[in-house]
């Protein structure tokens, strides 16, 4: 699904259906498609609601499209890229400060993390060849956290300092919480997640 809240009399939901993107008010109301897409919903799917009234989005087999929360037509912000297959996961940092994204270069899994900002792409992070990163997402008490599986390291939330200005990164991973996935960050700064037991 997609989350957020558009102001504070109208909060919406969005979520994707088909080949849809539809959003609907949370204390009921009609469904409204914003948009619809090539293709369908593989896995690697994502989507983020920006404050600036723009939904970041991939369909798993695709680039990170934007399309605006009122409908209309889409466009690709970030191209796959040569080497890999597609781009997964958005999160809009602060202040249009750009892009996080993980992507999935050729014949191995979905591991990089990196960031799109003033139309350049930057790794950030690539994790051993065999590992998986899930749903990057930023606090703004400076650090980006990310679900981490399919490695030699414990599964689960891990977290790296990031300067959202300068849009590098300070230092190694570290772990937070295992077996945590789904992070997020709501809007008075508290860590909300799903524990996920043994799950890889």
């Amino acid at each position: 699904a997609v989350g957020t809240v558009l102001h504070p009399e109208i909060p919406q939901i969005g979520w994707f259906k088909g080949n849809r993107i539809l959003k609907t008010p949370v204390r009921g109301g009609r469904s409204v498609a914003l948009c619809e897409f090539k293709g369908s919903i593989g896995g690697g799917v994502g989507a983020y609601w920006g404050d600036n009234g723009r939904i970041l989005f991939a369909t798993g087999s695709s680039g990170i499209y934007t399309v605006s929360e009122q409908g209309g037509q889409i466009s690709e912000l970030i191209e796959p890229g040569v080497g890999y297959r597609d781009l997964h996961e958005p999160y809009a940092l602060p202040d249009d400060r750009g892009v996080l994204f993980v992507s999935h270069p050729n014949l191995r899994r979905p591991g990089v993390l990196e960031v799109w900002r003033d139309g350049e792409r930057r790794i950030l992070f690539e994790a051993p060849e065999n590992a998986r990163i899930y749903s990057p997402c930023y606090d703004d008490l400076g650090y980006i956290l990310f679900r981490l599986t399919h490695s030699e390291t414990t599964p689960g939330l891990w977290a790296m300092a990031f300067d959202d200005k300068a849009g590098e990164v300070g230092g190694e991973p570290f772990l937070v919480e295992p077996d945590a996935r789904e992070a997020t960050i709501d809007r008075n700064g508290n860590l909300v997640f799903v524990m996920s037991p043994h799950r890889s």
